[in-house]
Parts: structure tokens; sequence; C-alpha cells
């Protein structure tokens, strides 16, 4: 079963290496999207604030929603095996298909953790953004994130039959998730019932941690809230993946 899973771990990452255009949009992307909103976020903050940017402000919301959108890239390498006729081949060898599925999500996993870490970093000289609180509370949050966004990616390819049902369901809900997280307008500028709705997706939860920490200096003890809703949402996540998950349920890849 460790065999298995290293193999897909490795697998996976060579696949990465090879065209490596969706790490690259879901970095760079952010950042353009960042140079637009700043000047807009500007007059909504609180900029006589010490250390309140509009690319401080706006940075947290736009990343989070690219990290969703990791969410059918992600798929994309699991049905890429039905594609090859791969995953057949991987069944009729008797390995479990856990691991299979495990080692394919790893990577993804560690890809949304770079993305969530590595933006305030290229943000920094470029906007000036910097992270005024706990670096620790900054990865814990940005580490459950990434898992939430693991999760997302196993209950995605096990629920959609198809690469169309997975592209067009999880570009809208990357979208969504992260227009309820507030990437494109502060959340408490929405209508009331948005702002109640926010609260079920994992993209409000991470935000109004990363802004706390990045603009207003939080510790680990201000974000344990969110902490522990997103440790909740990334488990139950992973559950669901666990239950929906059915290796043998047929899946049309982009050749069939």
């Amino acid at each position: 079963m460790l065999n298995v899973f290293r193999a897909e771990v490795g697998k996976e990452f060579r696949l990465l290496a090879t065209d490596p255009v969706p790490i690259l949009a879901v970095v760079i992307s952010p950042l353009v999207l960042v140079g637009f909103a700043a000047p807009v976020y500007s007059h909504l903050v609180h900029t006589t604030s010490v250390g309140y940017t509009g690319a401080g402000f706006a940075l947290p919301g736009i990343a989070a929603m690219f990290a969703l959108l990791l969410v059918p890239f992600g798929g994309f390498s699991l049905f890429r095996e039905h594609g090859w006729g791969t995953w057949a081949r991987l069944r009729a060898s008797k390995v479990r298909m856990g691991a299979v599925l495990a080692g394919k999500l790893i990577p993804w996993f560690l890809v949304a953790l770079l993305q969530e870490l590595a933006l305030p970093l290229l943000a920094a000289p470029i906007f000036g953004v910097s992270i005024r609180g706990s670096f620790l509370a900054y990865c814990i949050i940005c580490v459950l994130y990434a898992a939430v966004i693991a999760g997302l990616i196993g209950l995605a390819y096990s629920l959609c039959t198809s690469i169309y049902q997975l592209n067009g369901l999880g570009n809208l809900g990357a979208i969504t998730l992260g227009a309820l997280g507030g990437a494109f307008a502060p959340v408490d500028r929405l209508p009331t019932w948005v702002q109640v709705v926010a609260h079920a997706s994992p993209a409000y939860w991470v935000v109004n941690a990363l802004r706390s920490v990045i603009l207003d200096g939080a510790g680990l003890a201000q974000v344990e809230r969110d902490s522990f809703i997103l440790l909740g949402m990334a488990i139950a996540l992973g559950v669901a993946a666990a239950f929906t998950f059915h290796s043998e349920d047929a899946k049309r890849s982009w050749s069939n």
C-alpha cells in the first residue's frame, strides 16, 4: 500500500513538473487581480489604520478563490487515468485504490499550500503587503485550507461522472465559494442573507483568519475559531470523499 502511495505521488509530481501551468496560474493570476482590486479596496477599508492597505485586504480573498480553482485541476489528474486506460489496469492489479486516490491528492494539497504561503511573499515587494501577525498562525491556516482543497478534489472526483461535469461544477464552485469568502467584495457589504450563507464557505473562514493575521497582527488565539472550523470542514470533506469513492464507478474522460 505504501509503495503504491509513493509511486502515485512521484508520478503526479513528475507530471506537474512537465506542465507547471496550473501552479503558475494560481500563483501569478491572483497577483494580477490584486493589482486591479487594490485601488478599489483602498476606499473600503480603514486606510487610516496602521498596516491596512487595499492590496493587503484584497489578497486573501483572491488567493482563496484561486486555490479553489485547483479542484478541477486536481480532478483532471484522476480523470486522466481513465482517459489513458490505466485506471482499469490499476484495479485489475488488485492494488489498494484508496492509496491511489491519496497519492493523487497529496501533491495537490502541497500545491495549494505552496500557493497560499508564496503569495504574501511575492506580494511584499510588489504591493508592500506584509504579515503583521503570527507567521505560525498564518501557516496553520494555510495548511488547513490546503487540506480542505484536497478534500474538495476527492469529493468532486467521486461525485462527477465526466470530466465536463468536473470542469463546469469545479469552476462554478470556485467562483461561488470565493465570492462568499470576500474575493470580490467585503462580506459585510453584501446582502444580509448572503452574509449568513457565507459561513458555509471555507473561503469565508480562511479569508477572515488571514486578513486578521496580515492586517490586524493576529496571533494563534485570535484565529483559533477559524482554525477549528477549517479543520472540521477538512475532516468532513475527507470523510465524504472516502464514503462516496468507488473505484468501479464509470467515468467519462476526454477519450470516451
